[in-house]
């Protein structure tokens, strides 16, 4: 099981305890700056409950969905965990205005920032769908396409070898790409300080490594045959392991 799944359900019931009456002065924002007079008119009682009550179920529930479903698909698990993010807070933005006597403007502000929350959330969707699918190789005349998210074309005369792994090498870090559930596209740099182009899932029991002229691409799915995609590729291109 993935660990890293469990961050965000654990910040949210944090936060339910962290803030507290005695510390709101310091730690809630916007609350803060206010002068003395101004803080009288908050209903600061009111808005601790919310808050309380808000990250303590949208903590639970994460944490809930969290462990139904990292099980069966981390991919779902990280798309619900954001969209729940951000629809959570969208109604907690709208509701929380409320305890800070608004004028007529600040509810109405309050309104386009819940609405520009929910419209990120369909963003995210959308990208989750991209993102979340098997990347393919397609030959088409003298060119290799890894489609997809952070997808490139390879020039045979640019491809200078093809070798089929049993593994892949140790991910350091993400440079710019995407990393979530068990994909990883874009460009990563591996433990020996290598900069590579990862099209992979990582749950696949084999990868293809493909060196270009131009660096370093692995790539894997659990919808292709990897060997015959070996062979497919390396037949094209007039290489193969050396």
């Amino acid at each position: 099981m993935d660990f890293s799944l469990f961050v965000l359900p654990t910040i949210c019931i944090a936060l339910a305890f962290i803030l507290t009456k005695g510390n709101a002065k310091y730690l809630l924002a916007g609350y803060n700056t206010l002068s003395a007079t101004d803080r009288e008119k908050v209903d600061l009682d009111g808005y601790l409950h919310l808050f309380k009550r808000f990250h303590l179920f949208l903590g639970v529930s994460l944490l809930t969905v969290t462990l139904l479903l990292s099980r069966i698909s981390p991919n779902l698990t990280d798309i619900v965990q954001v969209l729940s993010m951000i629809g959570g807070y969208s109604f907690f933005v709208y509701k929380s205005v409320r305890y800070f006597n608004p004028s007529r403007m600040q509810y109405g502000f309050s309104a386009a920032v819940s609405g520009m929350l929910a419209l990120i959330a369909v963003v995210v969707l959308y990208f989750s769908v991209i993102s979340f699918k098997e990347s393919e190789l397609k030959i088409d005349g003298d060119q290799l396409e890894i489609t997809g998210i952070y997808g490139v074309t390879i020039d045979r005369e640019n491809l200078t070898e093809v070798r089929i792994l049993d593994q892949m090498p140790h991910i350091r870090s993400r440079t710019n790409g995407f990393n979530g559930g068990v994909y990883r596209k874009g460009n990563f740099r591996l433990d020996d300080g290598s900069k590579v182009k990862l099209f992979v899932n990582t749950t696949a029991k084999s990868f293809l490594l493909l060196k270009t002229t131009r660096g370093s691409i692995y790539f894997s799915s659990k919808e292709a045959d990897l060997n015959e995609e070996y062979k497919r590729v390396s037949a094209w291109a007039g290489v193969g392991n050396t």
